[in-house]
């Protein structure tokens, strides 16, 4: 979802599970966001023209049901959401490898 203003509540996702939760968002102007995605994944993001956004990661370990999705606007700009999911998972040691 891209271009918006204000704040929006998104209608409920029915199921996400066990996997890996991608939230990507980016914002214009001056201010700030804050992203709520259920107990999944919740954080605020300040706004800044040119900046390239933030993408957060969070890993399921179960499924989770009927999840609110919302973004609390505080931005003179726009803002973009973009909430996407994979069934993997990364490996322990991956998680830890360092280039």
């Amino acid at each position: 979802m891209g271009g918006k203003t204000g704040s929006v509540s998104f209608p409920e996702i029915p199921r996400i599970r066990q996997g890996t939760l991608e939230v990507a968002v980016v914002c214009s102007g001056t201010g700030t966001i804050d992203v709520n995605v259920g107990s999944v994944a919740a954080f605020g993001v300040v706004c800044a023209d040119g900046d390239p956004g933030q993408l957060n990661e969070s890993e399921l370990g179960r499924s989770h049901k009927d999840v609110a999705a919302s973004v609390t606007s505080r931005t003179s700009g726009s803002w973009a959401l973009s909430v996407g999911w994979t069934k993997t998972r990364p490996a322990a040691d991956e998680e830890n490898a360092t280039p």
